[in-house]
């Protein structure tokens, strides 16, 4: 039986509906390390758009920038860190249980399942309705494209 004694989060990236590849030159994935997003963090904090960290809890100095910790342990014991950064500034965003950062072209959000008394399902249910909300709402009345859902269950197979 699955039950929800961590909280179950689920990252969402996506962005503006546009034609042009080069578009996406406007962002990018970075995969680090603690000193070097720290630096990132001391040098352009308003260009973190949102991290995910592995085998990390989240680091002090990322201040209201949206983290996600996945509890995947990193094959040499240390911690790294998924960076969405973007050219320019994110502004933060909270709509509906959605948390998260955006500019006018991409955004990314999460959103934490509690635990409660629900079946996973109506859980489930509940928290896409809020993602699909979020997409539909952020960018200025135009809706987004997802470019990725990232679902994470802690110890989904445990029994």
């Amino acid at each position: 039986m699955l039950s929800f004694k961590n909280l179950t989060s689920k990252a969402l990236i996506m962005q503006q509906p546009q034609f042009i590849p080069s578009s996406l030159s406007s962002y990018g994935v970075q995969y680090l390390g603690q000193r070097a997003l720290e630096a990132l963090m001391a040098t352009a904090p308003q260009s973190v758009l949102g991290v995910i960290g592995f085998g990390a809890d989240r680091p002090t100095y990322l201040g209201e920038c949206p983290f996600a910790r996945a509890a995947i342990e990193v094959i040499d014991g240390g911690a790294i860190f998924e960076t969405w950064t973007v050219q320019g500034s994110a502004r933060t965003i909270n709509l509906g249980g959605v948390t998260g950062s955006a500019t006018d072209e991409i955004a990314f959000g999460l959103i934490t399942a509690p635990e409660h008394n629900a079946r996973l399902e109506t859980s489930i249910h509940l928290a896409y309705r809020e993602i699909f909300d979020f997409i539909d709402d952020w960018g200025n009345g135009k809706s987004g494209i997802p470019i990725r859902f990232w679902n994470y269950l802690p110890r989904i197979s445990d029994d």
